[in-house]
């Protein structure tokens, strides 16, 4: 299929097709995230620990899985299958039917083992489709403006899938009652839906490049007991692990949120369930506010993003605090204001941390000479998804231990507290040790163009060992190693 391989201008409508992928990446997670735990412990019998441990194992399967999609995405051109449908392209032409199962996951009156069966099954659909997908900028083109329009206009697609995410249940509960798990069926079999079309689009609309080694016919193989060392070869560049750090820190601190709202609005404020889907549907402002971020991260660059996003967040923790003390009067007018700050945060928390990765495989480019982004993205997912449910087990955890009691709103003062507990000193917690690694973060966009040109010169045969000693420098500062090095 040569249109897979055919180069094309990025305009924002390719930007556009490549983006909707993300319509599963975001509204996915976020539906799993703020109602999954909630959906056991009040439709199902299945406890708030069994709950979060369903999540917990089919992340650890999801996480090993995870290792081997990213080996294999960039090493399917070795076959034949792989060369004629492209590396990335092929895996999520396979994902397009597959990604329907998610509507299993939704259905009642089931057990233990089903939910964990069904669950585990979507996560693994989700890297097949995701990980090819995620490297697609850096295929794409090398130019970053470009790969940031890409970046830009896929998370302001990710985050019109969080809100839908919310809408929609929202809506669904108002159709069918609270006390329905009607909502939870119709919602997985609409997002099912979406997600196949969206694949399909991004399939169709977007190429990827042709490795060195296949232009040169080289003689390839695919060597399984290579995969381990390549993925530590990715970890040994600094400002990956640094970009590593920040991520697993400011997704986890989301993670704790989405896993203990609901809970704050329904036992500690004692409100309804869709006035928690109305507060978090108010992430609709993080659709125009992707857009601005898009413009500020290439005036300001990112670190000062990651300042200013952390800066609200922690401003929502004592917003919440507040309320939850003083139970104002006119509380959900309180729950807005707050929740726009949270939003607003959140918004260039989740934006930053993708928009800045498809950058760090060219540190490892020009390190070693091979285009390794699948490589790259498998060990960030393997990482996050290894760590990414454990805030959601302690949420099941400590709510269990404080003596959550299933199928009812009413609760001990033990579990009032632990809620509050979790939602304002977790968020907290994790945004600390997020803006820690932030201040040893040295990556910039103007780094990066550097980092290109000399990947060009080292292209067009030149020495790696003639490098200019501002460039030699900056090289070695962003990887951690020595340059140039033995190849």
């Amino acid at each position: 299929m040569k249109r897979i391989y055919r180069e094309r201008k990025v305009t924002l409508g390719t930007a556009l097709g490549f983006g909707v992928t993300d319509l599963l990446g975001g509204s996915a997670y976020a539906i799993v995230s703020a109602w999954l735990l909630f959906f056991f412990t009040q439709y199902t019998d299945i406890s708030a620990t069994q709950g979060a441990s369903i999540l917990v194992i089919a992340k650890i399967f999801d996480a090993f899985f995870s290792v081997f999609v990213g080996y294999l995405s960039d090493n399917l051109f070795k076959f034949k299958l792989g060369r004629r449908f492209g590396r990335r392209h092929l895996l999520m032409l396979i994902g397009i039917p597959l990604v329907l199962e998610y509507m299993l996951i939704w259905q009642p009156g089931h057990g233990y083992v089903y939910y964990l069966v069904t669950y585990i099954f979507f996560e693994l659909i989700v890297s097949l489709v995701l990980i090819p997908w995620e490297t697609l900028p850096t295929e794409m083109t090398n130019n970053y403006s470009r790969r940031s329009l890409l970046s830009t206009v896929r998370l302001i697609i990710s985050e019109l899938a969080t809100f839908l995410a919310m809408l929609i249940p929202r809506e669904l509960f108002k159709i069918f009652g609270d006390n329905s798990s009607m909502p939870f069926v119709v919602n997985s079999i609409i997002f099912s839906i979406i997600f196949s079309i969206a694949i399909f689009i991004s399939w169709l609309t977007t190429w990827e490049d042709r490795p060195h080694e296949m232009v040169n016919k080289e003689k390839q193989t695919l060597r399984l007991r290579g995969l381990m060392q390549e993925y530590l070869e990715t970890l040994k560049i600094k400002t990956f692990r640094q970009h590593l750090m920040i991520y697993i820190a400011s997704y986890g601190s989301m993670d704790i949120w989405n896993a203990v709202f609901v809970y704050f609005i329904t036992i500690d404020l004692g409100l309804r369930t869709t006035v928690a889907a109305e507060i978090q549907a108010i992430n609709v402002i993080s659709i125009p506010m992707t857009a601005i971020l898009g413009y500020l991260i290439v005036r300001k660059g990112p670190n000062w993003i990651y300042h200013f996003s952390y800066s609200l967040i922690v401003l929502s923790s004592v917003g919440w605090l507040l309320i939850w003390l003083y139970k104002p009067s006119h509380i959900v007018m309180y729950l807005i204001g707050v929740g726009i700050i949270y939003q607003l945060g959140r918004a260039g928390m989740v934006y930053t941390p993708w928009n800045i990765f498809s950058f760090i495989p060219d540190i490892d480019e020009v390190l070693n000479g091979h285009k390794r982004a699948g490589s790259f993205t498998s060990v960030m997912t393997f990482i996050r998804k290894s760590t990414s449910s454990i805030g959601t087990f302690l949420v099941g955890f400590i709510l269990d231990q404080a003596g959550y009691v299933n199928r009812t709103s009413s609760q001990p003062n033990t579990v009032h507290i632990a809620i509050a507990f979790i939602l304002i000193g977790g968020v907290t917690l994790f945004i600390a040790l997020a803006w820690y690694f932030v201040g040893k973060f040295k990556f910039t966009f103007q780094a990066d163009v550097q980092v290109q040109k000399e990947i060009t010169r080292i292209h067009e045969g030149h020495l790696p060992e003639d490098v200019d000693g501002a460039t030699k420098t900056l090289i070695e500062t962003l990887s951690g190693q020595s340059y140039p090095k033995a190849r």
